[in-house]
C-alpha cells in the first residue's frame, strides 16, 4: 500500500507547496510570477500546461499534478538520498529548510516537509500563493483529488496543524536533522539547531530580523496564527 500525505497548513510550519489554484488569478496579478527567473537547477523539470514546475516530492496522477499533497514515497526517497524537494537533484551541503518561527526556533520545532536548494526555495518562497501573499486564504484538503486514481493507497492528514498562516516565513540553513516517524501516516524532520544561516521572509521578499521581530509583536497583539 502506499502512503500519500496531505499537504496542511501548519504543523510547527506551513508544508512547504507551490500550490494550483485555478480561481487565483488575482493573486497572480498581484505577485507577477512569470516574471521571476527560474533557478537553473529548476529548468530541466516538468511544467503543467500553465507553467509551474512540477516539485519532485508531490502527488502526480494520470493527467494532473496534485500540488497540495506529498507521494510518501518520493519524500522518503528525498530523504534517503538527500535530494531537494522541488528539483529532484543532490543537495550536498545546500539544505535548506522553511517554516514558521516555532519550527526554527523552539527547542521541539520540526518540519514535515523535506529539504531543499536555497535556489530552488527562493523561487518558492516568491512565486507560490501561501508562502509570497499575506492574505492567501485558500483552503488545502483533498476537494480536488480524484481518489479514484489512487485506490491501492491511503491518505493521511496531520492533525496537530494551525490553519492559520504563520506572520512570517524563517529559512534555516541547516547541518543536518533526524527524522521521526511516531505513527503511520506523520513523519516529521527535526534539524540541528547550529544553523549556518537564518532567512526571514514575508510577501515573497526578504526581510530583516528586526522587521520580523515587528511582525511578530503585532500577531501577538492580534493573534492569527497560533504563535503566542
Amino acid at each position: 500500500m502506499v502512503i500519500l500525505f496531505i499537504k496542511g497548513r501548519e504543523f510547527l510550519s506551513p508544508f512547504f507547496h507551490l500550490i494550483i489554484i485555478k480561481s487565483y488569478y488575482n493573486l497572480m496579478d498581484y505577485k507577477n510570477w512569470k516574471s521571476i527567473p527560474i533557478p537553473e537547477k529548476m529548468k530541466e523539470m516538468e511544467f503543467d500546461p500553465r507553467g509551474y514546475p512540477i516539485p519532485f516530492v508531490i502527488l502526480r496522477g494520470n493527467n494532473k499534478s496534485y500540488f497540495q499533497v506529498n507521494d510518501e514515497r518520493k519524500v522518503n526517497e528525498a530523504i534517503e538520498k538527500n535530494l531537494c524537494a522541488i528539483c529532484g537533484k543532490p543537495m550536498e551541503d545546500d539544505t535548506w529548510l522553511v517554516g514558521g518561527p516555532l519550527s526554527a526556533f523552539h527547542p521541539h520545532g520540526a518540519y514535515i516537509d523535506t529539504c531543499t536548494h536555497q535556489d530552488c526555495l527562493h523561487y518558492a518562497l516568491k512565486v507560490c500563493p501561501y508562502l509570497a501573499v499575506p492574505n492567501y486564504k485558500k483552503r488545502i484538503d483533498m476537494s480536488n483529488v480524484d481518489v479514484s486514481e489512487f485506490e491501492d493507497s491511503m491518505f493521511f492528514q496531520d492533525p496537530t496543524q494551525d490553519e492559520e498562516r504563520v506572520p512570517f516565513f524563517v529559512a534555516v540553513h541547516v547541518t543536518g536533522f533526524r527524522v521521526s516517524r511516531p505513527e503511520p501516516g506523520k513523519r516529521y524532520l527535526h534539524p540541528n539547531r547550529d544553523y549556518r544561516a537564518v532567512e526571514f521572509w514575508n510577501d515573497g521578499k526578504e526581510i530583516t530580523r528586526e522587521e520580523a521581530v515587528e511582525l511578530l509583536k503585532e500577531n501577538q497583539k492580534n493573534p492569527k496564527s497560533g504563535i503566542k
